[in-house]
């Protein structure tokens, strides 16, 4: 999937582990300083673009190996930590409830 901003879909992709590029310039989006660490985070795994060309780039050197690319371990890491604070699942939701009530 290709995502042009910050979207529901974005934080679907990531959480469901389906490879994602994200397309996200930050001058145009008033970031904070928590999310623009990510976002670095994010563009040193490839995930997250400046522009379409950048995208391409990418793309088309990858075309042949995407799950290598998106299974890496140093990906995988960023993509969880990232989830872990932005995007969580509900099974989470249930874990972390569940915590709150046993204490």
């Amino acid at each position: 999937t290709i995502e042009t901003f910050l979207s529901t879909g974005f934080f679907e992709s990531m959480t469901l582990n389906r490879p994602v590029i994200l397309l996200f310039d930050k001058n145009l989006s008033n970031v904070n300083k928590k999310l623009d660490y990510w976002i670095k985070k994010l563009k040193r795994n490839n995930i997250c673009f400046d522009t379409l060309k950048d995208a391409n780039k990418f793309l088309n050197h990858k075309t042949k190996d995407l799950e290598a690319w998106w299974f890496n371990k140093s990906l995988q890491k960023t993509r969880i930590e990232f989830c872990n604070i932005y995007a969580r699942n509900p099974k989470q939701y249930e874990n972390i409830f569940n915590k709150k009530i046993a204490n």
